[in-house]
């Protein structure tokens, strides 16, 4: 059997929701996807009783799967990794949205659909109280309940939907709290000094755009299914429109850049020359800096 803790929570959620449905059609039952003892004999139960299954033994069967899973994938020893999580379900929501976006004709309730929903998740980096056991759970039940096929995203994404994208995604839900400055600021950190969540949420509390690589990574159409060089380059490039869009308005600024290198600090301090701002380099500064 192969082991569910090198797939995602999404992934296995699907999987599951897959084997059920065989399960109750009478279809031939696929077990080797990840799932503990207590789910695949939870599913031989239902496949058993398809004739006479009712809605409250596929119901025990998801409660099964969730509560063994979660408790597969999380132990004492895990990381905190509940703003991964957010980052991914943002990537795969963003995907749903480009595969809704290109259909003809336009779904336009279904891309509003995926964009309110990583609208959500993404209110979701800055929650005190969020665990990763929390998002664990939430995630494998919602995957269980909607299996979705994952699209199959583009091979390059041109550059006329990287500026849709950054017009009509990136800066309505990155820039809403921002407002004009009459001597604006801009807090740079090297990637290593802080955490995309820390940027997410100083930009949340002193009210400035956040430009964070892992941030905006999650809007690429082809993150959910992998992050290549040319989805790195193509989130530099809208780090860079990002810092020019706020610099004509004058919004305070907090970047995290996309590498440790000392010239990745310079390249974007450098977008902000002559443009009157105040620089801080390093790690958070005091409230009152900003």
């Amino acid at each position: 059997m192969s082991s569910g803790a090198e797939r995602s929570p999404h992934v296995l959620g699907a999987a599951f929701g897959d084997a059920l449905a065989a399960a109750l059609a009478g279809r031939d039952l696929v077990l080797d996807n990840g799932f503990g003892p207590d789910t695949e004999r939870a599913l031989i139960d239902v496949a058993f009783a398809r004739d006479h299954a009712d809605g409250e033994l596929a119901a025990s069967a998801r409660t099964v799967f969730v509560a063994e899973t979660a408790a597969r994938m999380v132990s004492p020893q895990s990381p905190d990794d509940a703003a991964m999580l957010v980052l991914s379900r943002m990537a795969h929501c963003s995907l749903l949205e480009w595969d809704a976006a290109r259909t003809v004709p336009l779904d336009i309730e279904q891309v509003r659909f995926h964009r309110d929903c990583r609208r959500g998740w993404l209110a979701r980096l800055t929650a005190a109280d969020t665990r990763y056991v929390d998002l664990i759970v939430e995630t494998l039940r919602w995957a269980a309940m909607k299996p979705t096929p994952v699209p199959q995203p583009p091979a390059r994404v041109e550059s006329g939907v990287l500026a849709a994208i950054f017009e009509h995604d990136i800066v309505p839900e990155t820039f809403l709290a921002a407002g004009p400055r009459g001597e604006p600021s801009a807090l740079v950190l090297c990637r290593s000094a802080a955490r995309h969540q820390d940027t997410v949420r100083i930009a949340a509390e002193r009210r400035c755009v956040v430009v964070d690589p892992d941030l905006y990574t999650a809007y690429h159409p082809r993150a959910a299914v992998a992050v290549d060089a040319d989805v790195l380059g193509d989130v530099v490039l809208w780090m860079v429109m990002a810092i020019r869009h706020a610099v004509e308005r004058r919004l305070d600024v907090v970047v995290r850049t996309a590498a440790d290198e000392p010239r990745q600090t310079s390249d974007v301090t450098a977008l902000f020359d002559d443009s009157g701002y105040r620089i801080t380099i390093g790690r958070t500064p005091p409230a009152a800096d900003m």
